[in-house]
């Protein structure tokens, strides 16, 4: 995996890295294996903020109580097939979550593909293969809607 550690950190405000015994109480609770770049990810830096427009939940306390992965995956009102793990911040009153495929959580994977869940239009779509190309990309510049062009 490459992760760039410094353009990770650079500029924007994530997490300290998730507590060891954190991410396996995470997976139980959940019956999901999650991919190993993103609990690598969630190792360096367990959330926050990623872009003005990307917040990752946090296996922890979050920057919010509300951008957490236990109570957003348990509290939120959505009946989905994803595992939430962040929410594209699009104004104050519009937002829209992403997440891995609950069915692709169920055995041991390098990586899996970042799916977001559109409100309006009752759909769920692909953005990206992996949670690495996610990050990657967002960290160049792309937005919500530009990951669906």
């Amino acid at each position: 995996m490459s992760w760039n550690v410094a353009a990770l950190l650079k500029g924007n405000n994530l997490l300290p890295g998730a507590e060891d015994k954190s991410i396996p109480l995470i997976e139980k609770e959940f019956h999901v294996v999650l991919p190993d770049e993103y609990k690598e990810f969630l190792r360096l830096a367990d959330g926050g903020q990623l872009t003005d427009e990307v917040i990752l939940f946090s296996c922890g306390e979050g920057l919010h109580p509300e951008e957490r992965l236990q109570p957003f995956n348990t509290d939120s009102g959505y009946e989905m097939p994803l595992f939430f793990v962040g929410r594209f911040f699009i104004g104050w009153f519009a937002e829209e979550v992403f997440g891995f495929k609950k069915s692709d959580l169920q055995v041991s994977a390098q990586s899996c593909g970042i799916y977001v869940y559109l409100h309006e239009e009752v759909e769920i779509r692909l953005l990206c293969p992996s949670f690495l190309e996610f990050v990657h990309k967002s960290l160049q510049g792309l937005t919500w809607n530009t990951f669906l062009d």
